[in-house]
């Protein structure tokens, strides 16, 4: 009986999109809609799910990217 087998892709492109659920679910706490937020300025939370790193931990990291490009539109 022959087996399916996985692309590794599939499966970490299954992984990061379940990740980057978990990203969007953290974002949505502090009303901060991650496709309202990326289109403007552009944060790599690729490299942030291929570092290892935690969802809550990249959500905190994107709020604190996108609100840094926000205060320095409004001063400059």
């Amino acid at each position: 009986m022959a087996t399916a087998q996985l692309h590794p892709d599939v499966l970490t492109d299954a992984g990061y999109e379940t990740w980057l659920d978990e990203v969007r679910l953290v974002l949505s706490t502090v009303n901060m809609q991650m496709e309202d937020w990326q289109q403007n300025w552009p944060y790599d939370f690729r490299t942030e799910f291929e570092a290892g790193m935690a969802a809550a931990d990249a959500a905190d990291h994107a709020h604190d990217f996108w609100w840094q490009h926000v205060l320095d539109e409004c001063w400059t």
